[in-house]
């Protein structure tokens, strides 16, 4: 049984490639929503993260304002890691959780994707990793197309590794820095391989 995670810097692609790999069966555990998820429902974790980000963090519906809590933590280096020490080691064990169900369920292989792999401490549960990595130039392309100007985006960017240190210390690494044709055939390779990990299991 094998937990493959995936991810790359801000606009590489890597929710691209995920997306891919669920078309061709794999199923798919997203750290980042499951940060969200629990970060809404689990009643602990919205007391903590309302004491240290204030409780307009949450809409009147209780879901996170995802906006606002963005210009907090990305606006302060202090405020980000105080909330990452809250939320990842509970966004850790419940993908152990979810893993654990997914390989009971018989599942050779399932994919993580998480933008904070190396970051998080992810790496250390996973049997192997996956780096999408892109151009700066594409990058910020992408993300103005997807998010306009966001005022996030380079605090987003120095809150995570540089590309070059997770391209160092990944198992596979893909370049996306063509079309979706190209990262289609990227990924259809990448399906072969983990395809063979899951018949060898």
């Amino acid at each position: 049984m094998y937990s493959i995670g995936v991810t790359g810097a801000i606009g590489s692609g890597k929710s691209t490639v995920c997306r891919l790999l669920r078309k061709k069966g794999f199923p798919v555990l997203s750290a980042d929503e499951i940060a969200k998820e629990l970060q809404e429902r689990d009643a602990k974790l919205r007391r903590k993260v309302a004491h240290l980000l204030g409780s307009d963090a949450y809409a009147s519906n209780g879901r996170l304002n995802r906006r606002l809590v963005a210009s907090r933590i990305f606006g302060s280096a202090t405020v980000r890691k105080r909330l990452e020490r809250i939320v990842h080691p509970a966004v850790r064990r419940e993908l152990e959780r979810r893993l654990k169900k997914l390989f009971a369920a018989g599942h050779r292989v399932v994919i993580v994707e998480a933008a904070l792999i190396f970051e998080s401490g992810l790496d250390e549960m996973l049997d192997m990793i996956v780096v999408v990595e892109t151009r700066r130039d594409l990058r910020l392309a992408r993300l103005r197309k997807r998010d306009g100007a966001d005022a996030t985006v380079h605090g987003r960017m120095a809150a995570q590794w540089s590309p070059r240190e997770k391209a160092a210390r990944a198992d596979i690494l893909i370049r996306n820095n063509g079309g979706l044709i190209d990262l289609r055939r990227n990924v259809a390779l990448l399906t072969s391989i983990l395809s063979a990990f899951a018949r060898r299991s």
